[in-house]
């Protein structure tokens, strides 16, 4: 039987709860059933395990009409809409091939666009190609009007160049080398926070400004000044000033990072499945921290159901850092579900196919999880050859040393190895003594793990 208004639930599914309040203070109607499904809407939206009903009653071309000014509104407002338009606009200027509609349209933006407007670096540049296109036209009144746009905000535009030139170098220090992470970044959290809350600035520095802080306050955990930020952030996002679907889901993946930090893991939970409502170039980024929040809160079965609702193919990405992330969450996920063989296999075909990216990338966390999945299905063989063909132990003493991580491989290696009857159990009691003296060890270690090592440990004083 025919799933009744599919395409509109399917559709009020992908919604955010930013467009659907913007919807509802925006929809001006006498239709009382129009009203009450756009309110049943902007419920469901920030709801995250609501069940998507309508009344299938009222007419369906009501939900088709909803349906068709709900884009349209939001369309209206998308600046990445707008940034479309400027690009395709540039190009048929370049090309000689710029449609009247077009013209009338730029006519029209010049009573609206303003510096503070979120890509008016763009506007401002392809205007500059408009005014040559006009002039060796002889166009000279359109000349003119786009000539003076042009010379009252000349200033506007040199200081918004300036500023982007100059975050570049602010990213340089903030980033840095993540191996060996500088203080250097914290010189710029003055300038970041001016540029963040000048209005007068255009939108897409403002919005950089806005990433490189949490940046800045995530890696050095000032937590309190992060929640500040992004309350400041918030009410960007709700006046629509800088509406883009791109933006409020990257806003509410750092909302995720936010939450996850202050172990508030519930709240992650809820920004992170808002942050997956639509696929683009960096939800493998956002669905590695939904995964992280819901593996820490022990969902795992609810972190496997996220993992294997998205196709990722590993070839076509670019991005092997969250690559790697995406399949050890995976295999770790598998592996505390029974699913172990599974596990084991997802991973050894990944390190077969990719050793030399997960090397250079995130060996630490793919090995953790490969390793894991191996001493949980007893294959001790195996875990202890890994360990000696790609040299983790040694690697692992570097990492703890600059990381201050758990020294998990480590572990794995010591337990395998007293197993196995390559060290005897004064060794291990004395090794796994020295591991667990670290606090910062036991606080990173699985329970699971724990009762193992302990268990073992008796095993091995009884010897």
């Amino acid at each position: 039987m025919k799933e009744k208004l599919k395409k509109f639930k399917s559709y009020s599914s992908t919604l955010l709860p930013f467009e659907t309040d913007f919807l509802l203070k925006k929809l001006n109607s006498q239709d009382n059933e129009k009203l009450d499904i756009l309110r049943r809407v902007n419920k469901h939206a920030s709801d995250i395990d609501a069940n998507h009903d309508f009344d299938v009653s009222i007419d369906k071309r009501k939900y088709s009409s909803l349906m068709h000014w709900m884009q349209e509104q939001l369309n209206r407002i998308d600046i990445d809409k707008k940034l479309d338009w400027i690009t395709s606009v540039q190009k048929c200027i370049l090309l000689d091939n710029i449609q009247p509609g077009d013209e009338e349209r730029i006519s029209q933006s010049l009573k609206y666009f303003k510096p503070s407007n979120y890509y008016f670096i763009h506007y401002y540049e392809m205007l500059g190609d408009y005014r040559h296109y006009l002039l060796i036209r002889m166009r000279y009144s359109e000349h003119a009007r786009i000539d003076r746009f042009l010379n009252d905000y000349k200033f506007n535009y040199q200081r918004s160049r300036l500023v982007y030139e100059q975050m570049h170098q602010a990213t340089v220090d903030i980033v840095g080398d993540k191996q060996e992470p500088s203080k250097s970044g914290i010189q710029w959290e003055k300038w970041m926070n001016e540029c963040f809350d000048d209005d007068t600035l255009d939108g897409y520095n403002r919005y950089m400004s806005l990433v490189r802080l949490s940046f800045i306050y995530t890696r050095y955990n000032m937590l309190d000044k992060l929640e500040q930020l992004f309350e400041k952030a918030n009410k960007l996002f709700k006046n629509g000033k800088y509406y883009s679907r791109r933006l409020l889901l990257n806003f509410y993946d750092n909302l995720v990072v936010l939450y996850d930090k202050k172990k508030d893991y519930e709240k992650a939970r809820y920004f992170g499945y808002l942050s997956i409502r639509d696929i683009n170039p960096d939800s493998i980024i956002y669905i590695n921290n939904l995964v992280n929040v819901l593996l820490k809160m022990r969902s795992y079965d609810e972190a496997i159901e996220v993992l294997e609702s998205v196709n990722f193919k590993v070839r076509e990405s670019q991005n092997f850092h969250s690559m790697i992330g995406f399949v050890s969450n995976y295999v770790r996920a598998l592996s505390k579900v029974g699913r172990t063989r599974e596990a084991i296999l997802k991973a050894r075909v990944f390190l077969n196919a990719y050793d030399k990216q997960i090397l250079k990338y995130r060996w630490y966390r793919f090995f953790s999880a490969y390793l894991g999945a191996l001493l949980i299905d007893e294959k001790y063989n195996e875990l202890l050859k890994c360990v000696s063909r790609y040299q983790l132990v040694d690697r692992e003493t570097q990492y703890h040393t600059r990381e201050k991580s758990g020294q998990v491989i480590s572990i794995y290696n010591t337990i395998a190895c007293f197993i196995k009857s390559q060290i005897t159990a004064e060794a291990y009691a004395t090794l796994t003594a020295e591991f667990l003296k670290d606090e910062k060890i036991n606080n990173v270690l699985d329970e699971e793990l724990l009762v193992l090592m302990k268990e073992l440990g008796e095993e091995a004083m009884s010897q």
